[in-house]
């Protein structure tokens, strides 16, 4: 059994309705695809037929690279200062991704750096 989704394997997840599907399947490891946003799909953003699709590919791939799956949790709508194109201070209402950058050219892993990008409530954080 699956904790959280009642389910005894992937193969059920096929047939989630879009409400089911508030969950993130993306490439794990060390993949071109596996960074940014690629290799990242959102549930609710797709049809059923590219849902079940994903699905199979992440089960089809599991040898070579596998998959995971996370809940979805949608970031709260904060209030987000920035200057507009006239250089004046404007609030606009929206969602933050913040994208930590991690380098592990020593022994010990560090954050390098953190990219922090601001969206509109209507457009989604997850895609580039």
């Amino acid at each position: 059994m699956i904790p959280l989704l009642e389910i005894h394997g992937w193969e059920e997840l096929k047939h989630f309705s879009q409400k089911q599907r508030e969950l993130i399947l993306k490439i794990s490891g060390f993949s071109e695809t596996a960074w940014g946003s690629r290799g990242v799909e959102l549930g609710t953003d797709l049809p059923q037929g590219l849902w079940a699709a994903s699905i199979q590919q992440a089960l089809d791939e599991f040898g070579s690279h596998p998959h995971i799956l996370q809940k979805f949790h949608k970031g709260r709508l904060i209030a987000h200062p920035y200057r507009d194109r006239a250089g004046e201070m404007r609030t606009m209402q929206g969602r933050v991704r913040l994208c930590p950058y991690i380098l592990s050219s020593t022994a010990r892993p560090t954050c390098a750096a953190r990219l922090q990008r601001s969206a509109p409530p209507t457009r989604s954080c997850c895609t580039e």
